[in-house]
This record gives structure tokens, C-alpha cells and sequence, in this order.
């Protein structure tokens, strides 16, 4: 299990409040809800973090930001005519 902080967007609110304990949630100024949590590290758990796509910012750990960044990369190249 490994600590991570999550940044959504209030668009995904709703699977937020139902996916996580409200213990870990934190609503920001903006809207957006800061979620503290820890995760483990697997495909899973990052196939997960990819269908919240664009709602979502990965602000720790900054590998495993950088890790679905990569992934987003290789899934646009792919998919790039």
C-alpha cells in the first residue's frame, strides 16, 4: 500500500462519495475533492485511475503520476492516424 493523493474534478463527485470512505475526502474551495488514501500499486488499481481520464489529477506519488502519463502516451500513440 502506497500513501497517494488524488485531485478530482466536481464532475466525477458523485462516483467519488461512493468509491471512497468520506474520511478521506476533502472538498476544495474550487469544488474539486482532495482524496487521501492509500493504494496499492497494480494494474488494477491504475486501470481504475485511467477511468476517471481527464477528471483526474494524480498530485502523489510521482512516479505513479508519471507511470499513467506514460500509459495515457502510449494509448494516444497508438490510437494516432
Amino acid at each position: 500500500m502506497q500513501p497517494t493523493r488524488l485531485l478530482f474534478s466536481s464532475t466525477v463527485a458523485f462516483r467519488v462519495y461512493d468509491e471512497f470512505e468520506r474520511s478521506v475526502i476533502e472538498q476544495q474551495a474550487d469544488g474539486s475533492l482532495l482524496v487521501c488514501v492509500s493504494m496499492p500499486r497494480d494494474h488494477w488499481v491504475e486501470s481504475y485511475l485511467l477511468s476517471f481520464g481527464t477528471e483526474l489529477t494524480i498530485l502523489e506519488p510521482a512516479d505513479l503520476r508519471k507511470q499513467l502519463a506514460d500509459y495515457a502516451k502510449a494509448i494516444w500513440a497508438q490510437h494516432e492516424t
